[in-house]
């Protein structure tokens, strides 16, 4: 399949990149209600033709984006490493071909951020809960206030900073973690369905506080 996508898109004008990934994401859609691997294979295969697109094409950072969530799906579900490169790798670029004003970017940098963290957790490199920090800070600094995913990015960018801080110890980023997970939690409604995950991680945060300081004491 994705060699005979990449020969249609070779062979075709740009926007037939465009009907290939919108049936990537119909094949897409039909995995996560399915559980059929299959489905989630095919559809990599036909968003992994967008990579042919010049990069002065407007939707190729969608696209790339788009099928670095896919390979996140398939690392998520048989675990081989190699997926999870490969989304990183086109998450990055799709980060890189957008500008800071783009809307979308912000959402691309979350992305990214989940990928490196999901690469810090497989192989445990501390460059990569750097990375994945420095990701999810960039996405909250470019999300516009009150932006319907304004607490999900805080919120990530919460749990990261608590995990930096049990590995190293370092109170900035136990206090960082708590002013955003705070924050988050400020944005949501009393009967949003995040809140009692996103309060509970403030209580870990708050708790990890107070037993620091008692630590110093």
């Amino acid at each position: 399949a994705e060699r005979r996508a990449a020969d249609v898109l070779s062979d075709g004008p740009p926007s037939l990149s465009e009907r290939l990934h919108s049936l990537g994401f119909f094949l897409q859609l039909l995995y996560e209600r399915t559980d059929d691997l299959e489905k989630l294979e095919e559809s990599i295969s036909l968003r992994r033709a967008s990579e042919l697109l010049t990069d002065d094409y407007p939707s190729k950072p969608d696209q790339l984006n788009n099928l670095g969530n896919s390979l996140q799906m398939r690392f998520e579900r048989l675990g081989d490493s190699n997926d999870l490169e490969s989304s990183i790798e086109c998450k990055q670029r799709a980060v890189n071909l957008l500008p800071d004003e783009h809307f979308s970017k912000s959402a691309m940098l979350s992305n990214l951020g989940i990928s490196i963290q999901s690469r810090f957790e497989l192989l445990g490199e501390e460059q990569d809960h750097d990375d994945a920090l420095t990701a999810f800070r960039r996405a909250v600094e470019l999300t516009p206030e009150r932006h319907p995913n304004e607490a999900k990015r805080l919120s990530n960018l919460g749990n990261s900073l608590q995990a930096r801080f049990v590995r190293r110890g370092d109170p900035i980023d136990l206090e960082d973690a708590i002013t955003a997970k705070r924050k988050a939690v400020e944005l949501m409604s009393d009967d949003h369905p995040d809140m009692p995950g996103a309060l509970n991680n403030l209580a870990i945060s708050l708790q990890s506080r107070f037993d620091h300081a008692g630590r110093l004491n």
